[in-house]
């Protein structure tokens, strides 16, 4: 029996351009440059790229989470991956996302998400070989049934070592 593991941002929702219309804006709020051409904007880059104060970092996390809360209308799903998992029995389904818990609760809420899922699995996405152990003690199977929709290339590349595509 297969088991599907999913990843949510740019996999199963695109949220790229969210996410860096989300961290320009709040750049913006606090008087100071807008950042492009680096692809997808994490936390780590904004932080790398822009000199903050501690105080300054918590109120630019706070302004990005509220605008992309506030324009989850711009999130748009990836409809032949939603397509198949609504086609598959939630039970043999899990999520597994490096975001923050409440960002992950609201997407699934749009997309109503909530319950097709076994459950969903918070990691950081740092250690591949001991997430896979993780989700198939979870979800009781052997990493050659896990079947992965992943869109990181880092990630991936580690999944096609531990536990390779068929």
């Amino acid at each position: 029996m297969k088991k599907y593991i999913f990843d949510l941002d740019n996999t199963l929702v695109y949220t790229d351009a969210l996410n860096t219309e989300a961290y320009n804006f709040a750049l913006r709020s606090l008087g100071k440059e807008e950042i492009s051409g680096v692809g997808r904007i994490t936390r780590d880059k904004v932080f790398a790229r822009v000199a903050l104060s501690d105080a300054e970092r918590e109120q630019l996390l706070g302004f990005k989470r509220d605008y992309f809360r506030r324009h989850l209308e711009k999130v748009s799903p990836n409809r032949n991956l939603m397509r198949f998992l609504f086609s598959l029995d939630p039970s043999d389904c899990m999520l597994w996302t490096s975001a923050e818990r409440t960002r992950v609760e609201e997407l699934l809420d749009r997309f109503a998400l909530k319950d097709r899922f076994k459950e969903i699995f918070f990691s950081p996405k740092q250690d591949i070989e001991g997430d896979i152990d993780e989700i198939c003690r979870r979800m009781r199977c052997t990493r050659a049934q896990c079947v992965f929709f992943e869109n990181n290339e880092s990630v991936t590349a580690a999944l096609d070592k531990i536990a390779p595509r068929r």
